[in-house]
């Protein structure tokens, strides 16, 4: 979060995200009943930016199971998924879901969550990946091409294990300042 806080003040003279901890959700991701989308997810958080850690089990477990098919809010390779709702062109919430039990367990892959956090962050704010993957729709360079100063950024696609990207690179600082 500092970093964008940091970025805002300078570019915006406040910071992109504050802190609230006395709002926490009051509901559990298994009150979602309708479908395994981040949507629905979303459609329950309240005004500002709601993080949810989606586990295998309990009342945030990944899987459902909807009319004999199951579905998953997030598929096992992804780290995270965030959602932003815009009301008159402005953020009005924005929802991640953390694919906690996959990647922050004991014995799970060792991702550097602030850098994951980073990250999402960058998305609830308008930016996509730095460099295509090839999945997500983007129009940038593809990652198996681009030059370095792509393959650095915080919005770069993946997050490799014990891998930190907790500075804005100028690559983000330019695609930010685009958009704001």
């Amino acid at each position: 979060m500092e970093p964008w806080n940091r970025w805002a003040i300078n570019k915006l003279g406040m910071p992109a995200f504050k802190i609230d901890f006395a709002s926490r959700p009051t509901f559990p991701i298994q009150k979602v009943k309708t479908a395994c989308e981040i949507s629905e997810v979303a459609s329950y958080a309240k005004r500002g930016l709601t993080i949810f850690k989606v586990t295998k089990s309990g009342t945030n477990r990944n899987e459902r199971n909807f009319g004999g098919f199951k579905c998953e809010f997030l598929e096992l390779a992804l780290q995270a998924k965030s959602q932003v709702d815009l009301l008159k062109g402005k953020i009005a919430k924005s929802t991640v879901l953390i694919n906690f039990d996959y990647y922050f367990g004991p014995t799970k892959l060792e991702i550097d969550l602030p850098s994951l956090l980073i990250h999402e962050f960058g998305h609830v704010l308008g930016l996509k990946h730095s460099c295509n993957p090839g999945e997500d729709g983007n129009t940038a360079i593809s990652c198996y091409s681009a030059p370095a100063e792509y393959l650095d950024t915080v919005m770069f696609p993946y997050l490799l294990e014990k891998q930190l990207r907790k500075q804005l690179q100028q690559n983000d600082y330019n695609r930010i300042n685009c958009l704001y």
